[in-house]
């Protein structure tokens, strides 16, 4: 069985379907399973023992690398797929799908940008209400039954397989220590930004929040972010004006899941650095303004956002002249709700819990270099 994922970006939307990928992979533990995907987010999924190959294509490559992009069809055709999964539901991954020649060619009927013309098998309408982790376990599910396989996909465990290797830990770990973490020392990770500018949380409001947590907890921040963001996370330390770390744009996709997986908590606006807290099962506060905490929240961890009560949110806008929504989450709001998630998570030490076992890990794959593998 040759199955085929399509899902070609952003990085929280990738690291949201590593749950199906999951599901696919201990349904079918015989199948190749291939995943397409735009640069951006390729990082996350490299040497992941769950995949077989990960095909690397460019956001706008039919404009800007027509052969590369030509090459990658006649390597998707070769390969003669049994199916492919259409789990991104816009044109250019429906494009995608009908270029790979894949027999089955599986996606929701009502994706959007009429994508689910190139589709040959068509799953009802998925509500955009629900969460997009639970359609995307839906299409995974039917991918798997229409396989005939006889699994008791009900009583198999949700996990976000999460992958980073030795490399990645003993990284973050000397980047922690340049910084003035020792390896025994609990921080937390503060993340102000995201792409949209309507999803950030005011500088002044997270500089507030930082000095409440050095003082009322003795814990240092690690702020994170693009590099396209380092700038603005250092204005955010100088406004502080405490001891805190910058490490914008210092790490990988891998290796931010690595130091994700060190901190005590995490305090984040709807990005992907909140999914991968999210799988991680890391204690995490997410704040919420122009968008949904039902359809793209933290999954599993719903509770765990704040969000201001407005007649106008969620607007899913990504340009506002006076984002009130997240401007009115107060350093207080956020500091109120981290005590609650402490409280709920006392048990839970400064590491991520959810490694896997030397012998699950050997079934898996036999890659030479293994680190903890995290769900």
């Amino acid at each position: 069985m040759k199955i085929l994922i399509v899902k070609l970006s952003a990085i929280g939307d990738v690291v949201q379907t590593l749950y199906a990928l999951d599901i696919l992979r201990r349904a079918l533990p015989e199948a190749q399973i291939d995943w397409l995907v735009e640069e951006a987010p390729s990082n996350l999924l490299l040497d992941h023992p769950m995949i077989n190959k990960v095909i690397v294509v460019k956001k706008k490559g039919w404009l800007s690398s027509p052969r590369e992009n030509l090459e990658v069809v006649k390597e998707l055709r070769s390969t003669n797929y049994d199916m492919a999964l259409d789990f991104q539901g816009l044109f250019k991954s429906g494009l995608w799908i009908y270029l790979s020649g894949a027999k089955k060619r599986i996606g929701f009927s009502n994706a959007r940008e009429l994508s689910y013309i190139f589709l040959n098998e068509k799953l009802p309408p998925s509500d955009i209400e629900r969460h997009a982790v639970e359609r995307y376990l839906t299409l995974a599910r039917y991918a798997v039954k229409s396989t005939g396989a006889r699994v008791g996909l009900p009583t198999l465990s949700l996990n976000c397989p999460l992958y980073f290797g030795l490399k990645e830990s003993s990284g973050v770990e000397a980047l922690l220590q340049e910084g003035g973490i020792s390896g025994t020392e609990e921080f937390f990770i503060i993340n102000p930004f995201a792409r949209w500018s309507t999803k950030v949380w005011p500088l002044e409001n997270a500089a507030e929040f930082i000095k409440m947590a050095k003082r009322e907890l003795n814990m240092r921040a690690v702020v994170i972010g693009s590099k396209n963001e380092a700038k603005e996370a250092e204005e955010l330390l100088r406004e502080s004006g405490v001891e805190a770390l910058n490490l914008a744009g210092k790490t990988t996709l891998k290796g931010l899941t690595a130091l994700i997986s060190r901190a005590r908590f995490v305090l984040t606006v709807d990005s992907g650095p909140m999914h991968m807290t999210a799988g991680l099962g890391v204690p995490q506060v997410a704040i919420f303004g122009p968008t949904s905490h039902i359809r793209t929240g933290p999954y599993g961890f719903e509770d765990s956002t704040i969000r201001r009560e407005m007649s106008c949110a969620p607007c899913f806008k990504r340009v506002c002249p006076k984002p009130e929504c997240m401007s009115e989450v107060t350093a207080k709001d956020a500091f109120d709700a981290v005590q609650q998630c402490l409280l709920q998570n006392k048990d839970r030490g400064s590491k991520a819990d959810r490694s896997i076992s030397d012998e699950q890990r050997d079934e898996l794959t036999n890659a030479e270099e293994r680190g903890p593998w995290l769900h």
